[in-house]
């Protein structure tokens, strides 16, 4: 029961969210909804450049890849394109951010105890003539019950940052409680 007032309680922020005019909705743009750039980055190159080693995807192309843990199981990780944010750096040249999420499937079921979290990590692009990477980073692994967190870009102090919403919950002995957590990455060094 408790899950699912959480999960009520993450949707009905969400929608919330989403329903309120931000100053930060210029910058969180899609791949169909383009204002920053008439230029879209296409996914295969996306997929080549940031995974090169991988290229087993499933019907829904969604990247499959399977780990080996410390005590000899394998692992099926799934991971998607979860956005495309596009935007214009301080020199006003095309740039886009690619976010991606990955999670852990045991028999085809996805990981969702209280401890699972997505592993979340981004990749940059600059247009110059041509769509090339500039970076690549592995984020910390974030949320938990196998939810996403929330992704949108916001100016934070003089620079652009991916902020990444999530929601942690805390039971210890006297307390529970559930409580929004916000992480920001600098998309210039990705920290």
């Amino acid at each position: 029961m408790k899950r699912i007032a959480f999960g009520l309680f993450i949707v009905t922020l969400y929608l919330v969210s989403c329903s309120q005019e931000k100053e930060t909705d210029k910058y969180n743009k899609v791949t169909k909804n383009n204002k920053s750039t008439n230029k879209i980055l296409e996914t295969n190159l996306i997929w080549k450049q940031a995974y090169p080693n991988h290229s087993s995807f499933d019907d829904y192309g969604i990247l499959i890849r399977i780990n080996q843990d410390s005590s000899g199981y394998n692992e099926e990780i799934k991971t998607e394109i979860k956005h495309v944010l596009y935007y214009k750096d301080k020199n006003e040249v095309d740039e886009a951010l690619v976010v991606f999420v990955s999670h852990t499937y045991n028999n085809g079921e996805k990981f969702s105890c209280h401890a699972c979290s997505p592993e979340v990590n981004i990749a940059s692009f600059k247009f110059n003539n041509a769509w090339k990477p500039t970076k690549f980073s592995k984020l910390a692994q974030q949320g938990m019950y196998g939810i996403d967190p929330l992704f949108q870009l916001t100016p934070f102090g003089e620079n652009l940052c991916l902020e990444a919403i999530t929601f942690e919950e805390y039971n210890g002995e006297d307390n529970f409680g559930t409580f929004l957590v916000q992480n920001y990455y600098n998309l210039e060094n990705h920290k």
